[in-house]
């Protein structure tokens, strides 16, 4: 028995004894890989087996998946589509967490529908097909597509090469040959290239003299033969034995392997990788000795062993982050990634299951190894996302950062912005100002187009001074300080600000309520609350009403005791909390006091994290916001409509993606992809059609919008009235 096994026995043994009710959390956690044991393609698949068995193990070596141990379960496809198809559905029975492959397209298409359908989580490593993950929202991949590869092969021959006319053979038994073959022949014409002849074969054939000997009369620059290791190598070793001198280039699927058949044959030879053995990256680096260790001294001599082990580190990474087996949360997570750091590199999928930014690298086959050539990546706009991930803000910042990552999976699903897919990163502010401006900083030097965020207003000041030093556009969903647009010209938001929301509620609280006391809760060490406290007291008192009380808290206070004994004794009609999701546990102590006051608040009281703290005690209360999913907005309702299993969605949600969106909208309209021209459109703006009302921006670039008045009642929340500037 192995030291792992040994471990994981000792822990099940000891769990048990202490523990003979619980049973569930020793269940190991079952992944399928789902691959050519036998068969044709079987020789092909050996790496994505040795690779998934490695990730795996040491997954274990590292304590499992949610306390239990990973269980393996190869699943042979016997390199059929109709084996590939019967896999999945024993990957169904087996009631596996998520699959791993297949590795060729067409077993991967059988496979898809499914899983899709059992609402299993897919990713395959190599699997190329553009359509592949078009089947369903459960399918990811971790590699390139065809069409990227075949246009980065395609500008090689034509630039690099200087091919003028090519010849292209392909597979007619699989998919991945004649889509690579398609793709190939559009790039290589639209590059000025001349396909000269198309010629065809069969997976098994070994005679290929009738097609190299038109091939021969032809002597193209380049032949393209996008087939498998075994077939193509064979095909290239009888056309150099036939005199062809052209040039041979190939797709993802040829290795190193194919020297086992074509010998020097293949010398000269071109092909595309998503990965190098020369790559020296940490993520590469790792992965090169933790093979060599595993399979001794063997190197990692193609790229299905990364991109497995990728795969299997991205689905126990979702895993993870899910804190679940419930395979619906896990396909969350995944098609949130935006940056996992694998073997092959950083990984962020698009909206429909394809990574961003895909590296494309052409190798040359010499003297039975490959020799790096170039890398090409593809082209991507990218933005940075600004918010807390860690730290008191945290909870408070994911409805914004959610509605971000929703909104630009939307936009890359539609072909992202003139073409080309957004590349979101990510930046935690730890919850400070100074974190906030470091991420500013490191967001310019990664060469972000534009920033969106952050969340809180005192993070947001801190990011729009480097934002704007830097003449980069920046647009905060939800910061309402009214002083982070008087940074520059480059900052915006798409929330209305607290000057506004501030005389809101001091006249409704007037108007409305018939109130003619009022005490107001303070966070002094917050812009946002110290600016919205300032805005209500002007209007509660210019109008008539008296302030009795100006209470001052630090953030981090977890009990006001003194505060709100003050409180009671002034016995106010209404008390106002201008704080952040703190205000909630204010609120629950309040009402414990017996205070019998309305309370009332501002945008932030509309997070979960509000209720969660203690706002869901409240027994009478109002508060203003941006947005109502009562809302009869044709935008508005769609919007509700499409996250409709979410019981309440939040303002900063919704605002998220507007801030998103008016940002890809000004990209298009700018038709270029420079700071200065995104934020002359944005300028420009001229009634966008947002979820949370029409945009358009004042002179300080502020939009002029509506505030809605919500209700709270023990934690339930109603609309109440809209109230236009």
């Amino acid at each position: 028995m192995g030291f792992t096994k040994i471990i994981w026995a000792v822990f099940y043994l000891c769990c048990f004894i202490s523990n003979p009710l619980t049973t569930r959390a020793f269940e190991p956690v079952k992944i399928a890989v789902i691959l050519a044991k036998t068969g044709i393609a079987a020789q092909d698949n050996v790496a994505m087996g040795q690779a998934a068995t490695m990730a795996v193990e040491e997954i274990n070596e590292k304590g499992g998946l949610l306390g239990s141990p990973v269980e393996l379960i190869l699943i042979d496809n016997k390199s059929t589509s109709l084996g590939s198809k019967a896999a999945a559905m024993e990957a169904v029975q087996r009631q596996v967490t998520g699959v791993i492959g297949a590795s060729w397209s067409s077993h991967s298409l059988a496979m898809a529908p499914v899983l899709q359908r059992a609402g299993i989580p897919m990713i395959t490593p190599v699997s190329t097909m553009p359509g592949l993950t078009e089947i369903g929202n459960y399918i990811f991949r971790v590699c390139f597509t065809d069409e990227l590869q075949a246009k980065a092969m395609a500008s090689f021959a034509t630039k690099d090469l200087n091919a003028h006319t090519a010849v292209v053979l392909h597979n007619v038994n699989e998919q991945y040959s004649g889509t690579l073959a398609n793709y190939f022949s559009q790039c290589f014409i639209k590059n000025n290239g001349k396909v000269l002849f198309h010629g065809y074969y069969t997976a098994k054939s070994v005679d290929f003299t009738d097609m190299l000997a038109t091939v021969k009369d032809m002597a193209p620059d380049i032949v393209f033969i996008p087939g498998y290791s075994r077939d193509s190598a064979l095909v290239i070793r009888q056309a150099v034995e036939m005199g062809i001198t052209a040039t041979f280039l190939g797709g993802d699927a040829w290795t190193e392997k194919m020297f086992d058949y074509a010998g020097n044959a293949l010398n000269g030879s071109y092909t595309t990788a998503s990965w190098h053995k020369d790559f020296s990256f940490p993520g590469s680096r790792h992965l090169k000795a933790l093979f060599r260790k595993k399979y001794t001294n063997t190197p990692v001599y193609n790229s299905d062993i990364p991109l497995t082990y990728d795969a299997m580190g991205l689905l126990a990474h979702a895993v993870k982050k899910a804190g679940t087996l419930n395979t619906e949360k896990i396909r969350d997570v995944l098609a949130k990634t935006v940056d996992y750091h694998g073997a092959t590199g950083d990984i962020a999928f698009d909206g429909k299951g394809n990574p961003l930014g895909k590296e494309v690298v052409i190798v040359q086959l010499e003297g039975n190894t490959s020799r790096f050539v170039k890398s090409v990546k593809e082209e991507t706009v990218k933005i940075a996302a600004i918010y807390a991930l860690s730290g008191k803000a945290a909870e408070s910042n994911k409805p914004s950062l959610e509605g971000v990552i929703n909104a630009t999976n939307d936009i890359n699903a539609s072909g992202g912005i003139s073409d080309k897919k957004i590349k979101l990163h990510i930046f935690d502010n730890q919850s400070t100002p100074i974190g906030a401006k470091m991420a500013a900083k490191e967001a310019v030097a990664k060469g972000a187009r534009a920033i969106i965020g952050a969340d809180w207003s005192d993070h947001s000041l801190a990011v729009a001074r480097v934002a704007q030093a830097a003449g980069v556009p920046m647009i905060t969903n939800v910061s309402t300080n009214q002083e982070i647009t008087k940074t520059g010209n480059y900052i915006f938001r798409v929330c209305f600000i607290d000057s506004f929301q501030g005389k809101v509620m001091g006249k409704f609280a007037l108007e409305d309520l018939s109130a003619a006391t009022a005490v107001i809760f303070t966070n002094i060490t917050s812009a946002y609350s110290m600016g919205l406290s300032r805005e209500f007291q002007k209007t509660f008192e210019k109008s008539g009403g008296k302030i009795l009380f100006t209470a001052p808290y630090k953030t981090g206070l977890k009990k006001y005791k003194k505060l709100i004994s003050q409180t009671k004794n002034k016995n106010p009609d209404v008390i106002f909390f201008s704080g952040h999701d703190e205000s909630g546990f204010l609120a629950r102590q309040i009402q414990r006091s017996g205070v019998r006051s309305i309370l009332l608040g501002g945008d932030d009281w509309d997070t979960k994290s509000f209720l969660s703290k203690g706002g869901k005690y409240i027994t009478k209360g109002y508060y203003c916001t941006h947005w109502s999913m009562a809302s009869k907005s044709p935008v508005s309702l769609d919007f509700v409509k499409r996250y409709h299993t979410m019981e309440k969605i939040p303002s900063a949600f919704a605002l998220s993606h507007d801030a998103v969106l008016l940002l890809a909208n000004a990209m298009n309209r700018a038709g270029k992809m420079d700071r200065k021209s995104i934020r002359d459109a944005l300028q420009e703006t001229a009634a966008f059609e947002g979820i949370t009302g029409k945009i358009v921006f004042n002179k300080n670039r502020n939009p002029v919008k509506n505030a809605i008045i919500n209700e709270i009642n023990h934690g339930q929340i109603r609309y109440f009235k809209t109230i236009s500037p």
